[in-house]
């Protein structure tokens, strides 16, 4: 039996690693047999780990396997997952091995230079050597583990009339991306590894801020009394604050899921009585060949917003609004949603684990700006 690859792009090579019984009674693992096949892609083969039949008995089999690797794949790609948006982002993506890696480095440009033009490339000048210094993110792996049981499992399998170890895998893997999601918003609690860190939409350290209309005791963005078109001025002054950095777009809105009503309703009514709700004026193109003038692409609403911290109800308004321009973001998945075996205790129970990496990277310039602005609490 081979792995099932979540993943058919991304080289899975010392990655996943599973115990599974064959109909013979005896227990063997997939490893990579180092060469590449017709395709590209790297090969495996079945290596026998051994004859014991308790051994075997406490191993899944290569069905089970196929339903655990389906459920998890279901997970892993929920269309309303934070994780599965950025995923899509394919011009922001980087894939590589997260289990040869623990953290990921860039260079940044730390000293202005300029051209010249010659006619002999023997020719030197100062000013024309690029100064870079190197900055990083640690790679986290978001784990959650379950436990299959060779005497409880089969029966109860049999009694419910589904695989209750797929079930026990779903359960992992929807807590994994349930985890996962919510770290992309609040981040991971100020983790550091080798002076690389790690940071969510919430806490990026950036100083790029736009003061939101109303006041404090009113909830900010949050009051009625706050018009569409005041949310529209901040909205507006914040790309003002990417174009005066020089942080090109496209750029993307992230807002609460709850906040998609305020966006709903209306900015303005033409003579006619046309309604364009704020939504619209946003995104809106003025003729065919005239761009978004504020070059926002799309507006996402992530529930996870809504859930605090601390469980406590938003406070204000809240909005972010993100350079998908690669030089600012990029998306770094390094290992896929899959299952690992952990190890078998006593040939009665054997432990799994359901693992997933891939975390943001906001990049930062020389002047320590990031590509993407916060609306910060109002003043009063």
């Amino acid at each position: 039996m081979k792995n099932i690859a979540v993943d058919t792009t991304f080289d899975r090579s010392e990655v996943g690693f599973r115990y599974f019984a064959k109909e013979d009674g005896n227990l063997y693992q997939t490893v990579p047999t180092g060469e590449l096949g017709e395709d590209g892609k790297p090969t495996y083969k079945d290596q026998l780990v051994s004859t014991s039949m308790v051994d075997a008995q406490a191993a899944l089999t290569d069905t089970e396997y196929k339903l655990i690797d389906t459920v998890v794949n279901d997970e892993r790609n929920k269309p309303n997952r934070i994780t599965t948006w950025l995923r899509s982002l394919t011009g922001n993506v980087v894939k590589f091995d997260g289990m040869k890696h623990k953290t990921y480095w860039y260079d940044t440009i730390t000293g202005k230079t300029a051209s010249r033009s010659t006619m002999d490339l023997e020719d030197d000048a100062p000013g024309t050597t690029v100064a870079t210094s190197q900055d990083g993110v640690a790679l986290p792996l978001e784990f959650a583990d379950w436990i299959s049981n060779i005497r409880r499992d089969p029966t109860a399998s049999m009694a419910a009339g589904f695989d209750v170890s797929a079930e026990k895998a779903r359960f992992c893997a929807e807590s994994v991306a349930t985890g996962l999601d919510l770290r992309m918003v609040n981040g991971w609690g100020g983790l550091n590894y080798k002076g690389a860190d790690v940071w969510g939409i919430r806490d990026v350290p950036t100083a790029e801020t736009v003061t939101q209309a109303g006041t404090t005791a009113g909830l900010g963005w949050l009051a009625s009394t706050v018009t569409a078109s005041q949310i529209f001025a901040n909205i507006k002054a914040m790309v003002m604050i990417q174009n005066q950095n020089k942080v090109p777009g496209p750029y993307v809105l992230m807002l609460p899921d709850s906040f998609r009503f305020r966006m709903a309703e209306t900015y303005s009514t033409s003579l006619n009585g046309d309604e364009k709700s704020l939504w619209m004026k946003i995104l809106e193109k003025p003729g065919a060949n005239i761009p978004n003038v504020l070059d926002i692409s799309e507006i996402k609403f992530f529930s996870e917003m809504d859930e605090q911290k601390g469980g406590a109800a938003l406070i204000q308004g809240e909005a972010y609004l993100l350079s998908l321009d690669p030089k600012w973001f990029r998306v770094l998945s390094y290992l896929p949603m899959q299952s690992f075996t952990i190890g078998l205790k006593g040939g009665i129970t054997t432990k799994h684990r359901i693992v997933e990496g891939v975390c943001p990277l906001f990049k930062k310039n020389s002047t320590g700006v990031y590509g993407i602005v916060k609306l910060d609490a109002p003043t009063e």
